[in-house]
């Protein structure tokens, strides 16, 4: 381990601009397409309804993500024994959206030396 500071020029990654669209069913169900630039290895898209009641997160782990697009979205559940509806936001409900894209260490995101993280982005509302 160096005790010295050194100048180092990291390259940021870049942004991200998903396309956020609903799709049908009895409760809201949103969907995410973006491309992911050199760099992110997994990818996140979490929604809740305003005000904050239910809320709903998929994600996306490296191994689900082939090239440089993805798809994020809620699955219908409807058909699953014992999901209730009434869980996730009504389908005409106002939600806050936000998506990830991200990358970590190997192994649990936490700093370690030499270790670079990359995270970007972007958010709204349906």
């Amino acid at each position: 381990m160096s005790d010295s500071l050194v100048n180092t020029v990291l390259a940021l990654g870049s942004t991200i601009s998903p396309t956020v669209t609903i799709l049908g069913g009895p409760y809201k169900r949103l969907q995410a397409f973006l491309t992911i630039g050199p760099g992110y290895d997994r990818a996140r898209l979490d929604y809740n309804d305003t005000p904050f009641v239910h809320a709903v997160t998929v994600l996306q782990t490296p191994a689900f993500i082939a090239g440089t697009s993805t798809t994020l979205a809620m699955p219908d559940l409807t058909a699953a024994t014992g999901f209730l509806t009434s869980w996730e936001p009504g389908p005409s409900a106002s939600t806050a959206w936000g998506v990830v894209a991200q990358t970590v260490n190997d192994g649990p995101p936490v700093c370690v030396e030499g270790g670079i993280s990359r995270l970007a982005s972007a958010g709204g509302t349906n």
